[in-house]
């Protein structure tokens, strides 16, 4: 009865994120919160263990990169960096998106992809005001390109982390490894082959939003810089922060205390005269972070009555001793599955099911591993909730007046997830089937 039981919140709950029947975060609190009822009396999930279920590594990254970026944003670099791009693209809305996308992709490979849509989110949203068009498609786009540019480094995506840890890998080994590339080529070849398919999904939207010369010859990104001590501060830490991101393995730190210790730092160097922490907490996506916490809730539940282990579990009999069919079978189950579940807790379930698959039939694990970092990240572009991303860029794009259905993003995010995951798929045959 519980198994039933918990299955039923778990869907009903991703059926009103999905449809926004209520706000995400509602949605997500109401499914916790019968989840907890349930589980109580059904015995499947004690309020301790759904306090135990919330990953506190996911939110205290993601606080301490808010932070971070809302100091930030004080100096006017966002603004700034609009601009700039704005004027070098000589008005192209083509190129405009496509420099935010590629930007963003590949800034995704060094830091997190939820640090980079929380950088270059609002400055396409001041451009999007200073052109008076509508920035929901290009800001789609930007989660969708930061999905897969964190896809390709051991730092990129938070699945990518936990795969590190379980199979201990090197920052190295996801660019090569025994003399095969793995993720990083794959993203630059996918994203490579991204930008015509970007332009065909948003050529409409295009054609229709002109931008006016005269508008742009009027914008000017001199006195944008509003504070340069300020802004060389955080580079300084952002510096730091992405040496410990590098060095994360000998240091032995979590992603978590690393961009809290950072924020910490920041706030040090500003001082209190500058900012009151309630301008420091501005820019903290306050609804972002709940919805995670009680997202975790539910899939605890879910996890709880063997629901998600026997979706797992169903791969095995397929595999058999079949490289091939089993690099297959992981990429686009994962795939599909992440797109509505949230990618980190599916990965964390997946680990060691490749890892016995691997003992149990005799298969290596590592392009079984590549397969699983593939599904898990690309996956995520599939819907609004499949990526942490994704989330943080629509409830920024909501806050300035520009809310993203879920609807909407699966409209442009499932087609681009089958076809970047096609192209990793393909490079992954190649290289290590």
């Amino acid at each position: 009865m519980s198994f039933y039981v918990a299955t039923a919140i778990f869907l009903v709950t991703y059926l009103l994120i999905i449809f926004d029947v209520f706000h995400q975060t509602v949605a997500a609190l109401i499914g916790a919160v019968a989840m907890v009822l349930a589980g109580t009396y059904f015995g499947f999930l004690t309020w301790e263990e759904a306090i135990l279920a919330i990953d506190f590594e996911v939110i205290g990254l993601l606080l301490g990169m808010m932070i971070i970026v809302s100091i930030i944003a004080h100096t006017g670099v966002f603004q700034w960096l609009g601009v700039k791009i704005l004027k070098k693209s000589k008005g192209n809305l083509f190129l405009i998106m496509i420099s935010f996308a590629m930007l963003t992709a590949f800034s995704s490979m060094i830091l997190d992809n939820v640090t980079t849509v929380l950088l270059t989110t609002p400055p396409l949203i001041e451009v999007a005001y200073l052109l008076k068009i509508n920035p929901v498609p290009i800001l789609i786009i930007i989660a969708l390109a930061s999905n897969v540019g964190g896809t390709g480094t051991l730092v990129g995506d938070p699945p990518n982390i936990l795969i590190a840890a379980y199979a201990d890998l090197s920052f190295s080994d996801f660019i090569i490894y025994e003399n095969k590339p793995t993720m990083l080529p794959l993203v630059v070849f996918v994203l490579t082959l991204s930008i015509p398919y970007f332009y065909l999904i948003t050529k409409d939207y295009i054609k229709k939003n002109k931008i006016n010369e005269a508008v742009l010859r009027s914008i000017s990104e001199k006195n944008l810089i509003k504070d340069k001590m300020l802004l060389i501060k955080s580079l300084f830490v952002l510096f730091i922060l992405i040496l410990m991101f590098l060095l994360q393995k000998k240091l032995g730190l979590n992603i978590a205390i690393i961009a809290l210790t950072s924020a910490s730092l920041l706030l040090i160097l500003v001082g209190r005269r500058k900012f009151t922490i309630e301008e420091v907490l501005e820019y903290v996506e306050w609804p972002t972070l709940l919805f995670f916490a009680f997202l975790f809730v539910v899939i605890r539940g879910a996890e709880n009555v063997g629901l998600i282990d026997k979706l797992a579990y169903s791969i095995s009999n397929l595999i058999g001793e079949n490289t091939l069919l089993a690099i297959t079978v992981i990429v686009w189950f994962m795939a599909f599955l992440s797109a509505f579940i949230n990618n980190i807790p599916l990965t964390a379930t997946m680990l060691p099911l490749i890892d016995t698959i691997s003992r149990t039939v005799g298969i290596d694990a590592t392009p079984l591993i590549w397969a699983l970092s593939l599904g898990a990240c690309f996956g995520g572009n599939g819907t609004l909730i499949g990526a942490s991303a994704n989330i943080v860029v629509a409830g920024i794009s909501e806050r300035v007046g520009y809310p993203i259905r879920s609807i909407d993003f699966m409209k442009y995010g499932l087609p681009y997830m089958i076809y970047s995951t096609f192209l990793g798929y393909i490079f992954l045959v190649l290289f290590w089937s």
